[in-house]
């Protein structure tokens, strides 16, 4: 990408993040309101189950509310400690979504004591969901509809594997090459390696007591 089209699309993203906050916001005004109605047909009409439905559909559509509002982009956040396991969790609910991977089978493992690091949410999200789109976009191409990510670590980096069979083509290539400056721009590490028929991408980062522990190595 050219460098007036990379701030073509920059300028885009920051009136997308825009648009999102802001029709995130009429919608959840508006499942309050369902929310409201529900409430009051429980009350006056106790026996009738439409207060019930159309409650639960309130709550639905409050969840996926909340999953449009984890697309904006969180441009002035600073770091933070984040559970990796708890936004790769978000990131499957996204994909879930995604019209072009509704094919796909997401499994997820997490293996025990993995610890928090700090970063940025807001891109790592963002990072997280780039690298496994890639992923899902090269098993759907091999035909072989499934993503594997794994959530491991030790007393010094968490990292999350993401395994599927199938290579990228160009568009895929320059959307790992867009996640690896993310991920690097918040303190990570994006690697690649293919075995056998399969690509497996890796994101590490240091842990939140290694990133203490550089801090007060810094200071001597």
């Amino acid at each position: 990408m050219s460098g007036s089209n990379r701030s073509a699309a920059e300028a885009w993203s920051g009136v997308q993040d825009g648009l999102l906050s802001g029709i995130g916001h009429a919608l959840n005004n508006r499942a309050a309101s369902v929310s409201a109605l529900a409430q009051v047909l429980s009350v006056t009409h106790p026996s009738d189950a439409m207060g019930a439905t159309l409650g639960g559909e309130a709550e639905r559509l409050e969840e996926t509310i909340a999953l449009l509002r984890l697309l904006v982009r969180r441009w002035e956040s600073a770091p933070e400690p984040v559970q990796l396991p708890e936004t790769l969790a978000d990131v499957q609910r996204l994909m879930r979504h995604h019209s072009g991977f509704r094919e796909i089978a997401f499994t997820q493992s997490v293996e025990p004591g993995v610890l928090p690091i700090w970063t940025e949410p807001s891109s790592l999200l963002h990072g997280l969901c780039m690298v496994v789109g890639c992923a899902a976009r090269g098993a759907e191409r091999s035909g072989r509809a499934g993503v594997r990510i794994r959530c491991h670590g030790n007393s010094r980096v968490s990292a999350v594997e993401v395994t599927a069979a199938g290579d990228q083509d160009s568009a895929g290539n320059a959307t790992l090459a867009g996640a690896n400056v993310l991920i690097e721009s918040i303190g990570g590490v994006l690697r690649s390696e293919c075995e056998a028929d399969e690509r497996r991408l890796q994101i590490e980062f240091p842990t939140l007591p290694e990133v203490r522990r550089m801090e007060r190595d810094a200071l001597l």
